[in-house]
């Protein structure tokens, strides 16, 4: 019965060492398969990366909240509203040298008031032209900002006929960036 058991044993081992052996021959002589061949692809044009913007409100819904990132062009440009609440339409850039493609619809406030445009006297500089965000702090032209507000996808065009893109955003919500 002993000689059955290292009879089978034998055989064990023997089967272990040939397929040690195929294994480590394979891994030597590396892959079978072919090389594969560099083919030359035909060049499609690749379409223009869009921008933030387009991204941003590409699938919104109009009125729906969103948040951008941005600046401040109040050297465009700009309009506001005697209505109750007076409000400023305010161009908003998506780089200090793009030209402005959207308008801040923000609210004008007399005292300093968080998310707010500060009031302007009938004649002024751009000196003059002076916001607060969340957290009270000033923020002027050119300013990198990020902006929460419902969008509005119309033709936003203020009162001079300046083409601003195809949306307004109402400032809800507005925060000065590093």
């Amino acid at each position: 019965m002993t000689d059955l058991k290292c009879v089978k044993f034998h055989k064990s081992l023997v089967i272990l060492v040939v397929c040690i052996t195929l294994l480590i021959a394979t891994l030597a002589c590396g892959s079978t398969e072919p090389e594969a061949t560099a083919t030359r692809r035909p060049t499609v044009p690749m379409a223009p990366t869009p921008t933030a913007y387009e991204i941003a409100y590409a699938d919104v819904i109009n009125q729906e909240r969103v948040i951008l990132q941005g600046y401040i062009a109040t050297r465009a440009i700009f309009s506001c509203t005697s209505h109750t609440p007076a409000r400023c339409y305010i161009p908003f850039a998506e780089s200090p040298d793009s030209a402005p493609n959207m308008l801040l619809s923000i609210v004008v406030s007399g005292a300093i008031a968080p998310n707010t445009m500060k009031a302007l006297p009938e004649e002024f500089h751009l000196s003059d032209i002076l916001f607060y965000d969340d957290n009270r702090q000033e923020v002027i032209d050119g300013d990198f900002i990020w902006v929460t507000g419902r969008i509005y996808l119309t033709e936003a065009r203020d009162t001079s006929g300046c083409d601003a893109g195809t949306a307004s955003l109402t400032v809800e919500k507005m925060v000065l960036l590093p």
